[in-house]
């Protein structure tokens, strides 16, 4: 999935010469533009055309192709001595916790355990200016959105887009939930699953937004509506967006050339933002605000985590190159030169070697979208120039240690029985999703609180009970063959 990068041609041919010498087959690459690939992807596999290995993910076309035995069940694959790449990077738990409907229908594609490390990136110049200082406390960052406001009259002080408004800024602490014997779960709309001590069956369901009272039997410190805390900051913050903030296509873009003081960011944003913005903006300087302060002090655990990929490559049940296409992805994952050919290109032409774990791009126009094939946390490699403190934060979010897996890692809700009432309400929530993110309120509304009871009360009228009949049904069933093995 992706525009075809500039040399990719010469990176193919490379590639093959290797391949066909280690392997004794050619391997064809078909690129399809991102807006397009959903749609394509959908009408080849129901064609049946004859593809050995596909992209897919969560958000494309996975749930429903897994579920309708598109996709073949790599398990005879794993875990085994023949294809030594795949045993050594993708490991038994890791594989056992991204299985769909009982099978493992994908090789897992990320760099992290989770969805990146967020916070808000900002004009650390500014803060300076306005003796505000490193921003490490949400106080420092309203006080220097205040004086961006105030003086800086032409930047807005915090630039956000449409689709993702403040984003994940002040979610509840996921690892602290975990502790808690806590999940939380998107099924229509947020909820929220607290399980008993020893972890073997669902105590209660609760959506988020019900109110204090619904939460009253949860542990102490979720003993009340806690994932709308967010949400009224928001309403609070709006005033510090863009009038026009939901309909804003672009955030990078004004924060990058010096119209806004700051950004929602992750560590792998940072150092781009960094980069760019300076070009524009010379005298600007970029820092990172992380608001959850585990995270902020890189300890372990902090990061909770299903372990299931945001991104995937499969293999079509029509394919009849089966064990070829296993192949070809062992010798992917069996050494960093072969990972680097793809990920970075030719070595001394796209690129060149600085350390074990660093590099010079040679070429910038070189870029390959990993995530659809070649990524892994065991072959990632960072360019030289990145400052020592992002490195760290970087080289944090690659460490195991510095996961904790959640109460129902593992756990993928099959949908099926359920599609009328998830629509339903997916169709009550689109009215209110994207701008609760942004901190906007309907008219007639006063505050958000009133929003949501009004909108879970709706949904329950949708079938959000039924829904959660399901769920408790599912994951029950879940635990209980999790804790029999």
């Amino acid at each position: 999935m992706g525009s075809k990068p500039r040399g990719f041609d010469e990176v193919a041919e490379e590639l093959n010469r290797r391949v066909e010498k280690e392997l004794g087959f050619h391997v064809l690459i078909h690129w399809v533009e991102n807006g397009d690939y959903k749609q394509k992807l959908n009408m080849k596999m129901i064609a049946g055309e004859e593809y050995d290995l596909m992209f897919d993910a969560p958000w494309c076309r996975l749930r429903n192709f897994a579920s309708e035995g598109f996709y073949t069940d790599l398990s005879p694959f794993l875990h085994n001595d023949e294809y030594p790449g795949i045993k050594a990077n993708f490991s038994e738990q890791y594989m056992e916790n991204n299985k769909y409907y009982g099978g493992n229908y994908y090789f897992p594609l990320e760099m992290e355990y989770g969805s990146g490390i967020h916070g808000i990136a900002y004009r650390r110049d500014l803060s300076d200016k306005y003796g505000i200082g490193k921003i490490d406390s949400l106080e420092k960052l309203e006080k220097f959105f205040q004086a961006v406001q105030k003086n800086e009259r032409k930047m807005i002080p915090l630039a956000v887009s449409q689709t993702r408004g403040f984003f994940n800024f002040q979610r509840t602490d996921e690892s602290a939930m975990a502790d808690a014997n806590i999940q939380g779960l998107q099924a229509g709309c947020p909820l929220y699953i607290l399980l008993n001590e020893d972890r073997t069956k669902v105590e209660q369901i609760v959506p988020e937004g019900a109110g204090d009272e619904a939460f009253r039997d949860f542990p102490k410190g979720f003993d009340y509506d806690f994932g709308m805390d967010r949400f009224k900051l928001y309403q609070e913050w709006n005033q510090y967006l863009d009038k026009d903030s939901i309909a804003c296509l672009d955030a990078t873009t004004p924060f990058q050339n010096g119209r806004a003081a700051a950004i929602t960011s992750t560590t792998e944003e940072w150092f781009n933002h960094q980069v760019k913005t300076k070009e524009n903006v010379p005298e600007a300087e970029v820092d990172l605000f992380l608001d959850n302060p585990r995270l902020a002090n890189m300890e372990d655990g902090a990061i909770a985590t299903s372990y299931l990929a945001n991104n995937c490559i499969c293999i079509p049940e029509v394919s009849k190159k089966k064990e070829k296409a296993v192949r070809f992805l062992d010798w992917i994952f069996s050494s960093q030169e072969n990972n680097d050919l793809l990920t970075l290109g030719i070595e001394g032409k796209h690129w060149k070697s600085v350390t074990d774990t660093t590099y010079e791009k040679l070429d910038t126009e070189y870029q390959f979208p990993s995530y659809t094939l070649s990524l892994n946390p065991n072959f990632v490699k960072f360019e030289a120039n990145i400052p020592e403190n992002i490195l760290e934060y970087r080289e944090y979010g690659l460490r195991e240690e510095s996961y904790k897996a959640t109460p129902l890692a593992g756990f993928v809700l099959d949908q099926i029985p359920i599609t009328t009432e998830l629509a339903k309400i997916n169709a009550v929530n689109s009215n209110i999703t994207t701008a609760m993110a942004h901190g906007i309120l309907p008219k007639g509304y006063k505050s958000v609180v009133e929003l949501k009871k009004d909108n879970i009360e709706e949904c329950y009228q949708k079938g959000l009970r039924v829904i959660i009949e399901e769920v408790e049904r599912q994951v029950n069933a879940f635990l209980a063959e999790k804790n029999g093995k």
